[in-house]
């Protein structure tokens, strides 16, 4: 008896070490995801991409007029990218 509750003790170590292990590593890749969106190189993506939708996007003339990063959208694409939503003219419907 004292044996097994011993092992059962063990296994639970292990499973809870390892959900703790698996935590950290989504709450790491999470923040690098976030890194990366809200850097220089995906700045200049959204912008070139916006400018192909509207040839005066971020200027006065332009129907858009400016964008923003919906934080909470921020997901990883089982392709390997990431998804992320864009707020124009401060309208999430648009």
């Amino acid at each position: 008896m004292k044996k097994k509750l011993i092992i059962l003790g063990i296994v639970v170590s292990i499973i809870l070490v390892l959900g703790v292990k698996f935590y950290m590593d989504e709450k790491k890749l999470d923040e690098e995801m976030i890194r990366v969106v809200y850097s220089d190189e995906a700045k200049e993506v959204f912008e070139q991409r916006l400018k192909n939708l509207d040839s005066k996007a971020l200027t006065k003339e332009g129907v858009i007029q400016s964008y923003a990063i919906d934080k909470e959208s921020i997901r990883r694409n089982p392709m390997g990218g990431i998804n992320v939503i864009l707020i124009i003219n401060e309208d999430s419907e648009m």
